[in-house]
């Protein structure tokens, strides 16, 4: 995947949930690319750092 569009909806938690689980040990590094936001949401593109568009 090189190529990510996480919406982001501010809620309060008792608990924390991962996004994604550690399957890895390494990182991703990544760029944002675009962001939205309207009505407390926020929309954000986002590509690996490393690679051209």
């Amino acid at each position: 995947m090189d190529r990510y569009h996480m919406t982001i909806i501010p809620t309060i938690l008792r608990k924390e949930i991962r996004l994604f689980e550690t399957t890895h040990d390494y990182e991703i590094k990544l760029k944002l690319i675009k962001s939205l936001s309207y009505n407390g949401i926020s929309d954000c593109f986002m590509n690996e750092d490393n690679i051209l568009l």
